[in-house]
Order: C-alpha cells, then sequence, then structure tokens
C-alpha cells in the first residue's frame, strides 16, 4: 500500500463521556428514534491560569434498537456514547440547532459499567485508563 492510499482512508467514530439532559422519542414517518441531548463538560485555564470550564451540547439520534437501554436511564445520569458523526440533509431533524448529529452505535451507563470508588482519578487522562481497558476488552 503507498502511503497516499493510508491517508485516503479515515475513521468517522466519536466517543462522548458526558450527562444526558433530555430524552425524547420522535417517530418520523414509520420511523421510531429517540433524540438525546447530552452535555459535555471540558476543564481548562485561561491566559491568567484561572480554571474554567467549557460546557457544550451534543445531539444525538437513537434507533429503535436501544429502547430497553433508555428504559433504564434518566435525565442528568453519566453515560460514554460511541456513534458516528453525521451532517444534517435539508429539513432533516429542525429540532436541533446545530449542523451536524451523531448516530449512536452502543450506548453505556457508567455507574453499572464499573464501581466509581475503583477508578483512578489522576492518571493523566482524559477519562480513566480503567474504564477504556475494561470497554476494549470485550
Amino acid at each position: 500500500m503507498l502511503v497516499h492510499q493510508v491517508f485516503n482512508r479515515s475513521v468517522n467514530r466519536v466517543f462522548i463521556l458526558g450527562n444526558i439532559q433530555n430524552i425524547q422519542p420522535n417517530t418520523l414517518g414509520q420511523t421510531f428514534e429517540y433524540h438525546i441531548i447530552m452535555e459535555t463538560q471540558e476543564g481548562l485555564k485561561d491566559k491568567f491560569g484561572n480554571q474554567k470550564t467549557q460546557t457544550e451540547q451534543h445531539y444525538i439520534v437513537l434507533d429503535h434498537s436501544f429502547a430497553e437501554d433508555l428504559k433504564k436511564l434518566s435525565t442528568g445520569q453519566s453515560v460514554m456514547l460511541q456513534g458516528r458523526l453525521k451532517v444534517k440533509q435539508n429539513g432533516q431533524y429542525p429540532q436541533f440547532k446545530c449542523g451536524s448529529y451523531i448516530q449512536a452505535v452502543q450506548l453505556f451507563d457508567l455507574e453499572a459499567l464499573l464501581d466509581l470508588d475503583e477508578i483512578e482519578h489522576d492518571d493523566g487522562l482524559p477519562f480513566p485508563k480503567q474504564l477504556v481497558n475494561s470497554l476494549w476488552s470485550k
């Protein structure tokens, strides 16, 4: 394989670790899906060294196969989601206030996944290494 062929490939995979702000069932014609708004927070320092928190909302679309998982979740709960980034088409999802959304592939309830007291909190990663290792080992 030539070097330029390697860079012509891409991976569209998104991982989000955040809190559920809203869960809404939605029927579009014959299809039934769920829309979730997830909120993520990122800690950073400004140019004066003051700690700041930046909060962002992400729009997630889940198909009907996630119905059983969503019954167990509630607003404010922490989840990890794996999905693909999608661009809205003309008139698609007018309730979303952005040009793109995430199509969910997998959903993990963090409290059910691991006992949070056992996680190392200061390992320098954006989220705990033990959590990542447990997800990839499945």
